[in-house]
């Protein structure tokens, strides 16, 4: 049925664009005349977004709306500069370029998700949660000074909606969608009420969201039961409890339960594979990204809930204003997934992982008269419980690792205005973290046991100088020192403890099976201001950041040749060495009366000074570590001077909004979002061995996206009707490209194909 309108839905929407679709802030208001001020609370007190010197994104829960966003991966288009890794078990951030990459349970994040001021425990379990907004903030550079668990590389900051004293209210939102490039369907419910309970002093807020998607990638792997990949299953309910416990006190409790499922396969290379004269066996015209199909060697999904409880509890003494913040977190997931790469091959992964985090926080702040500040004291413990069963044909591997982080802090900042416009603010971080792992793996006859601990502990700083030239323009400059912990690679100390039984293993040491912390010097200048008698907003920041013994993903050291080689071969390790610079702009101008144009982007150019770990190329000298014997398959050669990631170095995003009274209290209202990012930079394997393989040369465009959204509403009724389509062009763009440093294996994330939907939203 719904195709029926297909037809339809592309004379409308073609016919809006030329009338694009307004920048509601609300669904009874209409684009403003002039801009409203920005209110965030980045630095902990409520402040005009033109006087914090700090690079910052904001996005209204109308914004998320108006580009119909249903994921986390969606916001990408209202920050750039970010690229984020989606998933349940596994997700990470790049923010400027830099982030992990690779991700498992229990790593060290760059770019911390605070939802209602508490660091997630899993930032994959916040992907599918953008219900019941207020706003988002994305914050970038370091921010350990600010918060309580450190943030050395950027915060995301989602703030959802507060219970109200003020009455009864709430509102429904249902959709469906449907992608052009299959039968694949999606269907999403959600909403949200407010209820009093006791007049002035109790009130609750309860959200819940329920979202099935089929999914728009094609598995056509005969042995696949689930013949779909990108979909997804989720279900989650929030309740916010707040009690106003006198004038000057409030203590507000919230719950969050979330159930979720996703289907995962992968893309592989197809036919010959370059340099050997083998095959895949995999039909060459299969796995196309851009017809959206794989020939998948996942076959499975992966399935996780998570459970919370928190406390905030909020007292303006007449000294100071306190805040006490407790919180605890659950997170279990499991995936069960069986692997064919090859047709004689099978490989069979089980794991089963349950993972927690408690935290505590008690924060002192004000403002008194031209001096501000934020001081606190932090405590978090993390434990992580692992089992795995492994078999890669008819070899089995089990094992189980138990790990948790402990850690103490104390941070401040101070900022203080010593004349009328100029401003000056220091901050300073003291973190002490212990982290342990125990554990161990059973191999036919060999069992080896793991028991280890690493200590961390560092001072960060900050210095920020602002400069307030008039009331609508300030300049600023900052520098900051972050600092990142180190850890343990899951379970691969448990592979060197193996080494009496493979000493080509002993050679590589136990500096793989751990890495170290990582530090950073961020340094960054930036203008904002707000003019043309508020018609135009605007920022432009540009930055430079060098990192010592940065965390990045690499193939596992263990060699290939040994019995347990290549089932460790994604693992952290440390870079000596890495660059990032760049420019990130956001304008926003009202240049006409309903009339709305915003432009953002970002440019960042990470870079990989001093590192001997990659896989040599054809003709490269390798470097071969103490003792190690040259493993024809894990030699080593320096990457400096190489990028670091294949992500592109440039994204921009362009939105065009208009809205128009039809009478009878209709309005409405059409948006044209445009998004556009360069070729990703191109990883080493891409210039040497595989410059002719088309899955590799797609990577190697520039990609946009066009969205499009028309809307009918009736502020008097509560009513919304919303007709959107997504990525108009049918586009195939790719998220995260990345090239395995082997000779078949491709990994990125797709953007869905065009797809169509209907959204009705009724508010009460």
């Amino acid at each position: 049925m719904f195709k029926a309108i297909l037809p339809a839905a592309y004379i409308a929407i073609f016919a809006a664009i030329s009338v694009p679709l307004r920048a509601q802030t609300d669904v009874q208001n209409p684009v403003p005349v002039v801009l409203e001020e920005v209110l965030v609370t980045a630095q902990k007190r409520t402040q005009i977004l033109q006087d914090v010197p700090i690079s910052i994104s904001v996005a209204t829960a109308q914004d998320i709306a108006d580009i119909n966003a249903f994921s986390f991966t969606d916001l990408v288009q209202l920050t750039p500069g970010v690229s984020i890794f989606p998933g349940i078990q596994s997700a990470s951030i790049r923010l400027r370029g830099v982030g992990p990459g690779f991700f498992s349970v229990g790593s060290p994040q760059s770019v911390v998700v605070f939802v209602d001021q508490f660091a997630q425990s899993q930032i994959g379990t916040v992907f599918s949660t953008l219900v019941d907004l207020e706003r988002l903030e994305l914050l970038r550079g370091p921010q350990g000074t600010l918060y309580g668990i450190n943030a050395p590389g950027g915060a995301y900051n989602i703030i959802t909606r507060s219970p109200s004293m003020e009455g009864t209210e709430g509102y429904l939102e249902a959709t469906y969608s449907q992608y052009d490039s299959s039968d694949l369907a999606a269907t999403d419910l959600r909403g949200a009420v407010n209820i009093p309970l006791v007049d002035d002093q109790l009130a609750l807020r309860l959200a819940g969201v329920y979202r099935d998607d089929d999914g728009y990638i094609e598995n056509v792997n005969p042995i696949s039961p689930d013949k779909t990949s990108g979909g997804n299953d989720t279900k989650a309910v929030r309740a916010k409890l707040r009690w106003l416990m006198s004038d000057t006190m409030q203590l507000d409790t919230i719950a969050n339960y979330q159930d979720l499922s996703q289907y995962v396969s992968s893309f592989n290379y197809q036919g010959e594979i370059p340099g050997t004269g083998g095959d895949t066996g995999i039909p060459a015209e299969y796995g196309k990204f851009k017809d959206r199909k794989d020939y998948g060697e996942f076959v499975g999904k992966v399935d996780g809930n998570i459970k919370d409880i928190s406390i905030h509890w909020s007292w303006e003494a007449g000294f100071s204003d306190v805040d006490f913040l407790a919180m605890h977190q659950r997170f279990d997931n499991s995936s069960n997934e069986n692997r064919k790469p090859f047709p004689n091959s099978n490989e069979i992964f089980n794991i089963d992982l349950d993972y927690k985090i408690t935290t505590y926080e008690l924060r002192f702040s004000d403002v008194i008269g031209d001096l501000s500040y934020v001081t606190g004291l932090y405590h978090f413990t993390r434990p992580a419980d692992g089992v795995f069963n492994v078999v890669v044909t008819d070899t089995e591997v089990i094992g189980d690792s138990s790990s948790e982080d402990t850690g103490n802090a104390v941070y401040g900042n101070i900022s203080y205005a010593f004349t009328e416009d100029w401003e000056l603010g220091l901050g300073a971080r003291y973190d002490d973290i212990e982290t342990t792992m125990e554990g161990d793996i059973r191999f036919l006859e060999y069992v080896a046991l793991v028991d280890d601990k690493l200590d961390f502990d560092h001072l960060s700083w900050s210095v920020k100088l602002s400069h307030y030239y008039s009331d609508n323009l300030t300049f600023y400059a900052s520098a900051d020192n972050a600092f990142k912990q180190g850890g343990f690679n899951p379970l691969v100390p448990g592979v060197f403890a193996l080494s009496e039984f493979f000493p080509e293993i002993a050679a590589f040491g136990r500096e793989v099976a751990a890495f170290e912390e990582e530090i950073s010097d961020s340094y960054e200048l930036g203008v904002k201001g707000l003019l043309l008698d508020n018609h135009l907003r605007f920022t432009l920041a540009l930055f430079y950041q060098e990192f010592k013994n940065h965390q990045i993903g690499f193939p596992g050291e263990v060699p290939a040749l040994s019995p347990l080689g290549g089932l460790f071969n994604n693992q952290l390790g440390n870079a000596d060495e890495v660059l990032t610079r760049g420019v990130e702009f956001d304008v926003t101008y009202v240049f006409a009366q309903h009339w709305e144009a915003a432009v953002r982007g970002a440019y960042s150019d990470p870079t990989i000074e001093d590192w001997n770990r990659r896989l040599c190329e054809a003709g490269e000298e390798p470097v071969l570590l103490p003792g190690q014997a040259p493993f024809p398959d894990q030699l080593f050669c320096p990457k400096n001077g190489k990028p670091l990631n294949a992500l592109p170095r440039w994204q921009t995003n362009f939105q065009l909004a208009y809205e128009h009274d039809l009478g009878s209290n209709w309005n409405f209202a059409t948006r044209l979002n445009w998004t556009w990012q360069s070729k990703p930079a191109r990883q080493t394997l891409a210039e040497s061995n595989k410059p002719d393989i088309p899955s590799v040369s797609r990577f190697d465009e520039n990609k946009s996206r066009f969205d499009v959204s028309v809307v009918f509403f009736e502020p008097n009724l509560g009513v919304e009707l919303k007709l959107w389509a997504k990525n108009l062009t049918n586009e195939d763009l790719n998220v995260n490209p990345a090239q395995f440093e082997d000779t078949q294996t491709l990994v990125g994330m797709q953007y869905p194909g065009r797809e169509f939907g209907f959204t009705a939203i009724y508010t009460f």
